[in-house]
């Protein structure tokens, strides 16, 4: 899927975090924007006055106001609508793209009025408005450097045709200082490929630091921390008139030591990933599933108001766990039980509701396992796996 980085999509930037580092480019330019508009302002009054002070007809300037009108305008526009609040990515991606056309339209039409004028003739200060364009594309460059791909075509725009018509037909010295200008050019491209690299990485690095303390490194769910969080988070955002009813539901694999024992721990660990991957297909998007540690697992799942109808599925959960596992081209039997709780029905808090889930849990093992119960003989009725 193709994205904006700054341009395009490079194959370097893996997918997992594209829009991560969309995000970053955005955050970093709400705080460089203003930087790279008063630079513009800059160096267009420095231009437009020693124009002015050498005695040049206003005609052959007075459109570069518009220029400093169009960055005003964009400045305020950027900043009318990015507040505290982040947009949206959609918004972002479209606002960077803006930025992108923003840039190289003030700097190419900068740039061709600099090869102009240079060409023109007629003017005291030759080199003055191409080292003025020069300083100003470095530092525009500069700070749109996250932004890989618009920054170094405002770096060939700005410089080239400039550097390129001071050496082609200029004196010496402004060989020499179009061949500097062009050289360091270069060194920037350079240098902003490597930034991108680095910003990458970092992102790369960030989401491996963040699924370590998210996610379980054997079955790829949620850990149990980040399930802790996502529940407890959850039941803050309940508001008296509003409840979101879900269920709780543990469950605790049956004589799994014995596959530890028998199969040795690539098959044990086999059958934990086969009972992650069912489980996160029984939740589906609602719905969130972690692993407590060992052979436990837990799952929040959406609950009708119908109790029939919710112990329907919970059976249906525990039948479509306990399936067996090929494992080494050989079948595993699969063992679960599995206790459930419903907020708020039988709790209101993560933990009151978390041990009443584990006291249905032990009660379906102390019927014999392989089976789903609630956290009452009256409230639930025990069904047994097919």
């Amino acid at each position: 899927m193709m994205g904006w980085t700054g341009g395009s999509t490079r194959p370097e930037v893996p997918e997992e975090v594209r829009n991560a580092l969309a995000v970053f480019q955005f955050d970093s330019m709400r705080r460089q924007i203003p930087i790279l508009h008063a630079i513009a302002l800059l160096n267009i009054l420095i231009v437009d006055f020693v124009l002015w002070h050498d005695g040049q007809p206003l005609r052959f300037y007075a459109w570069t106001p518009i220029i400093g009108v169009f960055s005003l305008w964009r400045l305020m526009l950027w900043r009318g609508r990015n507040g505290r609040e982040r947009p949206p990515l959609e918004t972002i991606r479209r606002q960077l793209h803006g930025v992108h056309a923003a840039a190289l339209a003030s700097v190419g039409m900068i740039s061709g009025f600099t090869v102009i004028t240079y060409l023109g003739g007629g003017f005291g200060y030759p080199v003055l408005i191409p080292v003025s364009l020069a300083f100003g594309t470095f530092s525009i460059a500069h700070c749109l450097a996250p932004l890989r791909a618009t920054s170094i075509s405002v770096l060939l725009l700005g410089i080239a045709p400039a550097a390129v018509t001071m050496m082609a037909t200029g004196s010496f010295m402004e060989r020499v200082i179009g061949l500097s200008m062009l050289s360091v050019a270069l060194l920037k491209i350079g240098f902003l490929r490597d930034t991108q690299k680095h910003i990458v990485d970092l992102l790369v690095m960030e989401k491996k630091v963040r699924d370590l303390a998210t996610y379980d490194s054997l079955t790829g769910i949620h850990n149990r921390r980040a399930f802790e969080e996502a529940v407890a988070a959850r039941i803050a955002a309940q508001t008296a008139r509003s409840r979101d009813r879900f269920a709780l539901a543990l469950i605790d694999l049956d004589d799994f030591k014995g596959i530890n024992d028998t199969r040795g721990h690539h098959a044990g660990d086999a059958v934990l990933k086969a009972v992650a991957e069912r489980l996160a297909a029984h939740a589906g998007a609602e719905g969130i599933v972690g692993r407590l540690g060992g052979d436990e697992f837990v799952a929040m799942l959406p609950a009708p108001v119908d109790r029939a109808a919710l112990e329907r599925r919970m059976t249906a959960l525990i039948a479509g766990l306990c399936v067996p596992a090929s494992i080494d081209e050989e079948p595993v039997p699969v063992g679960a039980s599995l206790g459930f709780a419903v907020f708020p029905d039988d709790a209101d808090d993560y933990d009151r509701l978390v041990r009443t889930a584990d006291q249905a849990l032990y009660a379906a093992k102390r019927e014999g396992k392989g089976c789903a119960q609630g956290p009452s003989r009256a409230a639930s009725v025990e069904y047994r796996a097919a």
